[in-house]
């Protein structure tokens, strides 16, 4: 049986329940809209780049009108998120946020 339930912020804590989140990359990256595989000026989004002490890195989106700040933070600093919500495709989970602070 296949279930969908969609972004939850229960997942996105079960997920990182007990974990700390820190930065790992400097730059907020621009999520480009694609047309027939190509990528248009259009932007639909922004991404930064985490990790956890016991994860690989990963990704957290935020819609265009939630582009978060993070020029004063440095690599390694923790932080925390405001709305964060997580969703299971497959074996893989993506994350997005409304916003980003340091913890």
């Amino acid at each position: 049986m296949k279930t969908n339930y969609g972004c939850t912020e229960k997942l996105a804590t079960d997920l990182l329940e007990d974990l700390t989140v820190y930065l790992a990359g400097p730059n907020v990256v621009a999520q480009k809209e694609y047309i027939d595989g190509k990528a248009t000026d259009k932007i639909i989004g922004y991404q930064i780049w985490c990790a956890t002490d016991e994860d690989n890195p990963f990704k957290i989106k935020f819609a265009t009108k939630d582009k978060p700040d993070i020029s004063g933070y440095k690599i390694g600093e923790k932080l925390i998120f405001d709305g964060l919500e997580a969703i299971q495709v497959q074996n893989k989970y993506y994350f997005r946020a409304k916003s980003v602070n340091k913890l």
